[in-house]
């Protein structure tokens, strides 16, 4: 059972990064070339059964002053129950719906006191104790939507007991501090209705893809992909695509990751050299909105940006026997007579993320490197990552903390769906990742400088060129 979450984990984190939002197209720095203009198209269906029974408030509204006819979402769902369903649009959507024990600050990943206090967890992390603040959510309803819900990060959660009329205790068959986390965002719902398809009877029409929400609240329409909702918005069927006034913002981290397990990329000076050919700065302020990323978490602490440096790049190539012997300006790898060729795959229908795959192709051409942007279809670049089938890749995933495991651990690169797509293996990194989960009481200010030591040492190491941070 364990190993189908942590599928279903995978494919979610994979299908969020062909869901996003476009972004403005930046000012193209000298000396660059102007990437192509991509298109895409989808559609699909889905159904459900409402339920009667009221859902406790949910936490978000839409503020006074701002009014959406109408918005889209991009995805689409096939049930109204985030318990069941791990479909991302639907994350989207579900704390406008329901209420969580707590709330998760979308620029610091900090919970804060909602449905209940910030919990208490024990010296060995096996014990957390949450007390309710809303008098609309009950012991039982927490208990029932703990044990229902089919999240991964909760598999490791061993019993939920009510203590009283206002606490609930769950116990982990081992620390995991992760898990807390998880528990601190899960969506709450009356216990009779943990297994609805529609908790609390909103008016869906699965058929059609739309949700409307209470009087005063936007109409939701889910959409397969960006180009369908943008074509509806440019016809005026809808007023905005996933408002940060409606849904709070994920930070998404984007980045070009090497592939580590393939020679030269198995080479960290190689790495940082084609890290330094890239004008970060530029791109930064013209695509990134001066949101630069210095390593894989926004907590960098003290780490600084790598320079953009060409001639340091090219030192670099030269020292690690990367050069152009043959004098025809293209650089050849140690004890090879045709040019180095690199491909930096790019979804075909992310129009938002091919402008960073053409000029870091153009980056990597200044300074000698016969690279190429190559678009191809979403499933072949999620099939190629997850079996370390490529070379480069521009790409992007959730800011997420409790991810860091999945991403970075070395067991995570072999395993039947790990997530390390790179193939980055450092033991210190591990020691450090599978300290964050016996930190006692899980506290934040240990865990938040264990993330600073894991970023220093991925910012030094360079298993992917990161990028920038969007929304």
């Amino acid at each position: 059972m364990k190993t189908i979450f942590i599928f279903w984990a995978l494919i979610i984190t994979m299908v969020l990064t062909a869901c996003q939002n476009t972004v403005p197209v930046p000012t193209v720095a000298p000396g660059t070339a102007t990437p192509p203009a991509p298109t895409a198209t989808a559609t699909a269906t889905a159904t459900a059964a409402p339920s009667p029974t009221p859902i406790p408030p949910a936490p978000t509204s839409t503020p006074p002053g701002v009014s959406f006819g109408a918005v889209g979402i991009i995805g689409q769902i096939d049930s109204l129950n985030p318990l069941l369903d791990l479909n991302p649009a639907l994350a989207k959507i579900s704390p406008l719906l329901y209420p969580s024990l707590n709330r998760v600050e979308p620029e610091t990943a900090r919970p804060q006191p909602f449905a209940a206090g910030l919990p208490t967890v024990s010296a060995d992390n096996l014990t957390v104790t949450f007390t309710l603040k809303l008098t609309s959510i009950i012991p039982a309803d927490v208990k029932t939507s703990i044990e229902t819900a089919v999240w991964p990060e909760l598999a490791d959660v061993r019993s939920v007991a009510i203590a009283d009329a206002r606490t609930v205790r769950i116990t982990f068959t081992e620390p995991n501090c992760t898990a807390v986390d998880a528990l601190a965002r899960l969506p709450i719902l009356p216990a009779a209705q943990a297994n609805a398809k529609n908790p609390g009877g909103f008016a869906w029409d699965a058929d059609a893809q739309t949700l409307n929400l209470p009087p005063g609240s936007p109409t939701v329409r889910f959409f397969a992909d960006t180009a369908a909702a943008q074509s509806a918005l440019d016809t005026g069927e809808i007023d905005a695509i996933e408002p940060p006034a409606l849904i709070a913002p994920t930070p998404r981290l984007v980045f070009a990751p090497f592939n580590n397990l393939q020679t030269p990329f198995d080479n960290p000076a190689v790495r940082r050299a084609l890290s330094l050919a890239v004008d970060r700065e530029s791109l930064t302020q013209n695509y990134f909105d001066g949101n630069i990323a210095l390593s894989a978490f926004p907590a960098t602490g003290e780490i600084s940006p790598l320079p953009f440096d060409p001639d340091a790049a090219q030192t670099a190539l030269d020292a690690a026997g990367i050069s152009d012997r043959d004098g025809d300006g293209w650089r050849e790898l140690p004890g090879e007579s045709q040019p180095w060729k690199v491909s930096i795959e790019v979804d075909v229908n992310r129009e938002d993320l091919q402008p960073l795959a053409f000029w870091l192709a153009e980056y990597y051409r200044q300074i000698g490197v016969q690279a190429r942007a190559n678009m191809v279809p979403f499933s072949s670049v999620v099939d190629d990552l997850l079996t370390h089938d490529f070379q480069m890749a521009v790409y992007d995933w959730p800011v997420d903390d409790s991810a860091v495991r999945a991403r970075w651990h070395s067991e995570s690169i072999d395993a039947e769906f790990g997530e390390n797509i790179t193939g980055y293996r450092n033991p210190d990194v591990d020691v450090l990742i599978d300290s964050l989960d016996t930190v006692p009481h899980c506290d934040i200010s240990t865990r938040a400088e264990i993330m600073r030591q894991i970023n220093q040492l991925l910012a030094d190491d360079r298993p992917a060129d990161f990028l920038g941070f969007g929304f």
